[in-house]
């Protein structure tokens, strides 16, 4: 198969590192060194914001969540001189082609992902309960299993919400970047609610972390 060009996030010795939308960075096939951003002192410059790489957006594929289109995004980037953003609708992928194509049309670099929804047990168990986690394709293996990984939450882990485990994303986590998402995330949520040691069991004590 032909490799799309350019809808994955960016190599780690480019830009994607420093700069991120996101707080805690972890790869799925090597141990990654969990890295704090502070918000800039000051507001970014053109270049800087050329560089910024936007790793959390939702479209309207995200029911009740996602407020803009494809279409508009990728608009307002090039208005705010931003090149590097993916799209991370909650759950599913309905929308990652649409983002591709308006994305590529406008001289974007399109990073295609999911924010999935992660029991914390198994999938297969009918608990509501669930946490977020972004996962960004880092390459074409990566594309592909956000696909078998998103196919397995609606046919597999669907009970309100399509829900993956820590156990199809070891088994289907090549190729994948995955963050520590939003305050709905296994770590912000469960410090949240003063549940440090479940924050170890997912990332463990020391400087690295693995998923």
């Amino acid at each position: 198969a032909r490799r799309a060009p350019g809808i994955f996030a960016a190599p780690r010795s480019q830009s994607l590192g420093p700069r991120t939308s996101s707080t805690t960075a972890a790869s799925s096939d090597q141990r990654t060194r969990c890295v704090g951003f502070a918000p800039p002192a000051e507001p970014l410059s053109e270049a800087a914001l050329a560089e910024f790489a936007h790793l959390h957006l939702h479209t309207e594929y995200s029911l009740l969540d996602g407020m803009g289109r494809s279409k508009e995004y990728a608009s307002r980037a090039l208005e705010l001189g931003i090149k590097h953003v993916a799209v991370t609708d909650h759950g599913v992928m309905y929308g990652a082609m649409e983002w591709y194509r308006q994305a590529s049309e406008a001289g974007l670099h399109p990073i295609i992902g999911v924010e999935a929804y992660l029991a914390e047990g198994s999938a297969r168990v009918k608990e509501r309960k669930s946490y977020h986690v972004l996962l960004l394709a880092e390459n074409e293996t990566g594309y592909r299993n956000l696909l078998k990984l998103s196919t397995l939450a609606q046919l597999e882990g669907y009970y309100y919400r399509p829900r993956i485990d820590l156990e199809m994303l070891a088994e289907h986590g090549s190729g994948i970047v995955a963050t520590s998402a939003c305050l709905g995330g296994p770590v912000a949520n469960n410090f949240l609610h003063n549940r440090p040691e479940v924050v170890r069991a997912y990332f463990g004590d020391g400087d690295e972390c693995t998923m």
